[in-house]
């Protein structure tokens, strides 16, 4: 038997080692941690998932919007004029721009000249800017905070804020929150995980009397075999889209909610946080991902409440193993999902598990585990799933993106063009 309309929730669930690396770091540049079953662990925080995901290449077609401190800049485009008068636009609304941002030009001395930033990160669709800018050019500076706050208010038809939400939170502000349709737990080590020290130096190319070591230091780095795991409200994504008023012309709500999910989930399976990339290369595919359509989410971090032995032979594999018996305990226990893709990694890692049962049934029932042969296949069964083909989902993308990258490549040209002339 199959369902006729797939479950609300889509959990995506992980299991991915990851060589010696640094990929998120805390407040003194370690790799993050946290205890979990009574011992420490490996972590990679939500926020830095997210994020990495948000900013990739792949998900890059699905946003239709910009979320930065320099909102006053990106919208004067380097006119003065403009500037100060959306500064004192965006006060009205409760929203402070100052001009001491320190990651820019600081050598400045008149306040006016400075970059402003406010303190709220703003989340802030492309298509408003430009509609911002067009109030400028007419002169209507009078109405523009009133124009801002209505296109704050209204929620935007991108799934990437549709996906991750919106909290702002001014004075002079009302009905801009956006409850998000995505969930992101912390990934953690599947075993126990004590970081170590990388003492390194930079070698002088040009040889001298001293020993050679120009520069030296020392790094965090740990290597662990993560669980992550995200889960996806199907119907809260569709009523953000849906919600949209005076939108575009863009895809089908449905249709664009389906596109974020799956790309989502590739993004979320080729994309690593940027932490130290190019000193470690942690470029590691997944040796597991389980996909369920279910009536409510449910994280198999229990799993691994009892740490994998960090002497294990097979480390990656035993962590497969005890993932899919976790999800077979919760079938007995509580209930099946409506549907469940599994995909695993072709390697030694994975070729002794012992797979749930009925996985690889020609016609499985619903709630039985369906094994893929390829992760491109695992992506076509969710979009089936969801009620299209990968076929369909192609022209399902934003008008945004050459957009959004033009005003980023502009406020970076506005930026070199106002850097004051420096003493020789």
């Amino acid at each position: 038997m199959t369902t006729q309309k797939p479950c609300r929730f889509i959990s995506i669930h992980m299991v991915q080692n990851h060589v010696p690396a640094n990929l998120n770091r805390d407040d003194l540049g370690a790799p993050k941690v946290a205890y979990f079953g009574g011992v420490l662990r490996a972590r990679i925080s939500s926020q830095c998932l997210k994020r990495s995901i948000r900013r990739s290449e792949i998900f890059a077609p699905l946003c239709g919007g910009i979320r930065t401190r320099r909102l006053v800049e990106v919208i004067a485009q380097g006119n003065p004029k403009w500037r100060k008068t959306v500064k004192d636009q965006l006060k009205k609304l409760g929203i402070k721009s100052d001009g001491n941002n320190k990651s820019v030009n600081t050598a400045a001395s008149d306040e006016e000249s400075r970059p402003a930033g406010s303190k709220l990160l703003i989340y802030v669709p492309v298509d408003t800017i430009h509609k911002l800018r067009d109030a400028l050019k007419t002169g209507g500076s009078t109405s523009f905070h009133e124009l801002l706050a209505k296109e704050l208010s209204e929620c935007p038809f991108a799934p990437d804020v549709a996906l991750f939400g919106r909290m702002l939170e001014a004075q002079g502000l009302s009905g801009t929150r956006v409850e998000a349709a995505c969930q992101v737990a912390h990934a953690l080590s599947t075993h126990e995980s004590i970081p170590e020290v990388d003492y390194f130096t930079a070698v002088d190319d040009v040889p001298g009397d001293d020993a050679g070591a120009a520069y030296l230091d020392e790094a965090g780095f740990a290597s662990a075999c993560f669980y992550k795991f995200f889960s996806i409200d199907r119907d809260q994504l569709v009523h953000n889209l849906e919600k949209a008023e005076n939108r575009p012309p863009t895809p089908d709500p449905k249709k664009l909610a389906a596109h974020a999910i799956v790309r989502f989930l590739e993004a979320a399976a080729k994309v690593v946080p940027s932490g130290k990339r190019n000193a470690y290369a942690p470029f590691d595919l997944p040796a597991a991902i389980i996909v369920e359509f279910r009536d409510f989410p449910l994280n198999y971090a229990n799993a691994f409440a009892r740490p994998v032995p960090r002497d294990s032979q097979n480390l990656v594999g035993e962590s497969v193993a005890r993932l899919l018996a976790f999800a077979q305990g919760c079938d007995k226990g509580f209930q099946r999902p409506c549907k469940r893709f599994l995909w695993l990694f072709s390697g030694p890692a994975t070729e002794d598990i012992n797979l749930p049962e009925n996985t690889d049934a020609p016609q499985a029932e619903s709630g039985e585990t369906v094994r893929v042969d390829s992760f491109e296949n695992l992506l076509e069964k969710v979009a089936e799933t969801l009620g299209y083909s990968l076929k369909d989902l192609a022209d399902a993308v934003l008008p945004e993106e050459s957009r959004l990258n033009h005003l980023l490549e502009e406020y970076k040209a506005t930026r070199v063009a106002q850097k004051p002339d420096l003493p020789e």
